[in-house]
């Protein structure tokens, strides 16, 4: 990217954060979906998202000394995230800081700082509402980019991160959803944006992403119509225009990732013919290397790329587990799980307890909805150290702390 549009755009986005620091949490929610994109137009996404970071940093400072009341909230999620990491050092030091995939250490550290951050900026109904807003919107610049992706000539009609940008789509889709319910200026416009974001997951072709859609809308549904005989039919409809408009070959590979092909294997698992989903064959494997290893340290956080191939020999690269929760479990053992399972239980718990009241669909409802569609695709896909989960994480505080107060009159999107 050209120097001086970086330098302009980021000076734009330091005076924003610096007014309103909830803008750069926000800034960082839409681009943690995204980040292999940033990448392609910087030269290091990490940085990039690092300099954000220090902006909301600098604007939450300037905001607190200009209030004069300056206070530093730690609850206690970021302190285990914190334990978590100390226990990576303590477990095996060597791998935690040396390994291929990235420096284990400085990244939970990262990570633990971030919640912190939002719990720190996120504070007030109308920094939540505005988040969502944003993150609606900034659902249009996924939307474009996967359609001028698939339309390049080499475009074999997959994007890369698919399963990234579903999810995004689908969280998008629930906070439009909210907003079109409490704006009746602007329901129309969000309903258009929901019908694009829901495009936007079948484009992506995702198959745990359109699971995912449909159990959204069914929750949907049952919350706020109660099942009725129109919501029944539109589950119907829309449930038959995905199978219509994804291909065969999709729908089949749910059932079928990998033809049936030859490969020595060693281990007590035969890999000799390989036609069922390979995620089970990467969880089974993954087992092997835990049990075979410490149960209790676990095999090394991020050791299970590096060995995997020793297993399946028909895998040429690194590949993960494609879980989350194995992934923890593998890696670090049953006292890294504990203490990572923890912190996802007590974020859950808040969304939970706060959406437990509503009678519909509310602000409380549509992020515990966002956050468990999040944790059903942790089945599927590795995110322990996605920066997307920390931010529900740190997010989940403000339910957690704070009294709901109704939307009945809206929030202004700067004046707030």
């Amino acid at each position: 990217m050209n120097p001086i549009i970086l330098y302009s755009t980021l000076f734009i986005v330091f005076i924003l954060v610096l007014y309103r620091p909830y803008i750069g949490v926000a800034l960082l929610f839409i681009s943690a979906f995204v980040q292999g994109i940033i990448g392609d137009y910087l030269d290091s996404s990490d940085l990039y998202f690092l300099i954000l970071a220090l902006i909301t940093v600098v604007g939450y400072l300037t905001n607190t000394i200009y209030s004069k009341k300056f206070s530093l909230i730690i609850s206690l999620n970021p302190i285990l995230i914190f334990a978590f990491t100390l226990f990576l050092a303590i477990s095996d030091y060597d791998i935690a800081i040396n390994s291929s995939e990235r420096n284990w250490l400085f990244t939970y550290m990262q990570l633990a700082i971030l919640v912190i951050l939002i719990e720190n900026i996120i504070n007030s109904d109308s920094d939540i509402e505005n988040l969502m807003k944003l993150f609606s919107f900034g659902s249009i610049l996924y939307f474009l980019n996967i359609v001028i992706t698939l339309t390049e000539p080499q475009n074999i009609g997959l994007i890369e991160g698919a399963n990234l940008y579903t999810r995004a789509f689908i969280i998008a889709a629930l906070f439009s959803y909210y907003l079109s319910k409490k704006s009746k200026q602007y329901r129309y416009l969000y309903r258009i944006l929901i019908l694009m974001q829901c495009i936007g997951v079948t484009l992506t072709q995702s198959r745990t992403g359109i699971i995912l859609l449909i159990i959204g809308l069914i929750i949907v549904l049952y919350k706020d119509y109660k099942f009725s005989a129109r919501s029944l039919g539109a589950v119907l409809i829309i449930g038959a225009l995905v199978l219509y408009v994804i291909p065969e070959t999709i729908t089949f590979s749910i059932q079928s990732d990998f033809v049936a092909q030859n490969s020595e294997s060693r281990g007590r698992i035969d890999y000799g013919t390989i036609d069922n989903n390979i995620r089970l064959y990467l969880w089974t494997t993954g087992y092997e290397l835990w049990t075979e290893s410490n149960i209790f340290l676990g095999i090394g956080i991020g050791k299970y790329k590096e060995l995997i191939s020793s297993y399946l020999p028909f895998v040429s690269t690194g590949i993960g587990v494609h879980n989350t929760y194995l992934s923890i479990l593998y890696e670090t053992g049953i006292f890294g799980f504990i203490i990572f399972i923890w912190i996802i239980i007590r974020s859950f718990a808040a969304y939970f307890n706060a959406a437990f009241s509503e009678k519909t669909v509310g602000i409380a409802t549509v992020w515990l909805l966002s956050f468990s569609l999040l944790l059903i695709g942790g089945m599927t896909k590795h995110e322990h150290y996605e920066k997307t989960l920390f931010i529900f994480i740190g997010i989940s505080y403000y339910f957690q702390s704070r009294k709901l107060i109704s939307f009945e009159k809206g929030s202004d999107f700067i004046s707030n």
